[in-house]
C-alpha cells in the first residue's frame, strides 16, 4: 500500500503582518492588562540589566587596553 507524500516546501513561510496582528489580538484576549503591564516592565528591567553588563564589559576591555603598553620591536 503506497502512502501519499505531501509536497515539501522549499523554505518556511514568512510571518506576515496579518499573522502578527492575530497573535497580538489573541494575547490581548488571553493575558490580563495588569499582567501585560508587568511583563512590559520586566522586559525593560532585563534590557537595563543587559546594558549594565555590557557597560561593565566595555569598561574592563578599555581598562585592559590602557594597561597594556605597546612596545616597538625591531625586525631585521
Amino acid at each position: 500500500m503506497a502512502t501519499k507524500q505531501q509536497p515539501r516546501r522549499s523554505r518556511p513561510r514568512s510571518v506576515t503582518r496579518m499573522d502578527r496582528t492575530r497573535v497580538a489580538r489573541t494575547l490581548r484576549e488571553l493575558v490580563p492588562s495588569s499582567a501585560r503591564t508587568h511583563l512590559r516592565q520586566a522586559r525593560r528591567e532585563v534590557l537595563l540589566a543587559l546594558r549594565d553588563v555590557l557597560d561593565h564589559a566595555i569598561s574592563r576591555a578599555e581598562a585592559a587596553g590602557r594597561a597594556r603598553r605597546l612596545r616597538r620591536i625591531k625586525v631585521e
